[in-house]
């Protein structure tokens, strides 16, 4: 956890310097309705955390939507983090430890405020259609399967909820945080408009 929180920020610590750089020599002119904007994001605190797991692969995400007007955007989402339970003891006191690989792919639809010159402010719902996949590296399946009603591998569709907030550090380019239940609770990342 500690290496991905640092590789988070050293990442976006880059990012807004590249930024900055570009942008010094431009005046800020927002950019008109309607445009594209594709974003990349890293999950802080993956929705695995209350499992007691460590991360395998972090919570990473993308997205690209459509800003309709100053109100309302749509856009396509995807994401993918990977697991490794801690191990967990039964009430016989033999542990089971497992890896859990998690994706997600939806739309997603946002409603805006009004922009506070760089600043968005913004919230929304999706709907996606997740898939897990859960193979046991150590313990008895038959045990896990009546102990948490297991299913190695299986699909759903997920309503999720997120509020965020932007910051344009020129007219094309954004850092944002997102808090909200999908990939991950807790979101930094970049975005770009076309």
């Amino acid at each position: 956890m500690k290496n991905q929180t640092l590789l988070s920020l050293v990442f976006l610590l880059v990012a807004t310097q590249f930024a900055v750089a570009q942008s010094k020599s431009k005046a800020f002119k927002p950019m008109k309705y309607p445009y594209f904007e594709a974003s990349a994001s890293i999950g802080m605190l993956p929705t695995f955390v209350k499992d007691i797991s460590r991360s395998e692969v972090p919570p990473v995400a993308v997205n690209v939507s459509y800003r309709i007007n100053e109100r309302f955007s749509a856009g396509l989402f995807g994401g993918y983090t990977q697991a490794m339970s801690n191990p967990d003891m039964f009430r016989d006191g033999q542990p089971m430890t497992f890896n859990t690989k998690f994706s997600m792919l939806g739309a997603r639809f946002a409603v805006h405020s009004t922009k506070y010159k760089r600043w968005d402010v913004y919230g929304g719902f999706g709907l996606n259609y997740t898939h897990t996949d859960i193979e046991v590296l150590h313990g008895d399946v038959e045990k896990l399967k009546k102990h948490k009603r297991f299913e190695p591998c299986k699909g759903r569709i997920m309503m999720s909820a997120f509020v965020g907030s932007k910051y344009a550090i020129n007219p094309s380019f954004s850092v944002f945080g997102e808090v909200g239940y999908g990939i991950s609770l807790l979101n930094l990342g970049v975005s770009k408009r076309f």
